[in-house]
Parts: structure tokens; C-alpha cells; sequence
């Protein structure tokens, strides 16, 4: 893995793995949902398993709060990458902060990417 801010392809099952690692360990997450258009929108939260393959972020026990569902089987690419991957540029005092990060891109161009926070 490089240092100049890039986070490093993985196949499937190494994507797979890790998103199970965040969730037994009920890791809470930033998720930040990118369209294929450049609409954004972010969840904090930690990773439940939901019906059919679907995963969900939600930022507190009711999801109508703040929710966030995917599906990684309909990925087609997978980065990760750890504090070495981030910018050298310290967040403001007020911003989370990151130790790793695990996108998931689709076909229609959006992404989803999983910031754990520190």
C-alpha cells in the first residue's frame, strides 16, 4: 500500500472479509455514498446484516433516524486502505478520525465507501 493517499484494490472475498470484521466487532463506521452523478450523502453509524444480502448503517436503533442499505454482491471493484492511504493533511479538531476505509464501486458508477472510525 502506498502513501500518497490512494487506497489499494481488493478482490471480492478480502472486501467480503473485511466487512464481516466490522461487523462482529460492531465497528462504527462513517459511511459516504457517492452517485454516479455526484450527489453525496454520509451515515455514522455501525453495519447490520438486513434481508437478502443487504447490509444497512444505521446512526441509532430506529432507521428511519439515519439509514444507509447496500448490497456488495452487485459491486464491481473493491479498494482498501489504512491510515497510510489517507491524505498527511490532519482533519479540523472536529472531524472524525479514520484508520481504515473499504469502498465498494457499482456498475452504474456510484460508490459506497466505509470509513472506521478511530
Amino acid at each position: 500500500m502506498s502513501s500518497s493517499g490512494t487506497a489499494a484494490p481488493i478482490n471480492s472475498q478480502e472486501a467480503s472479509d473485511l466487512l464481516h470484521k466490522l461487523i462482529t466487532e460492531s465497528t462504527k463506521v462513517q459511511a459516504a455514498f457517492r452517485s454516479g452523478c455526484g450527489f453525496v450523502a454520509t451515515v455514522c453509524g455501525v453495519i447490520k446484516v438486513a434481508p437478502g444480502g443487504s447490509f444497512s448503517i444505521q446512526s441509532g436503533d430506529l432507521p428511519e433516524l439515519s439509514l444507509v442499505m447496500f448490497n456488495p454482491s452487485t459491486a464491481v471493484s473493491f479498494k482498501y486502505g489504512d491510515t497510510r492511504a489517507f491524505l498527511s493533511t490532519p482533519p479540523p479538531e472536529e472531524a472524525p478520525r479514520f484508520c481504515s476505509a473499504l469502498s465498494f464501486a457499482f456498475p452504474d458508477g456510484s460508490d459506497l465507501t466505509l470509513f472506521e472510525i478511530a
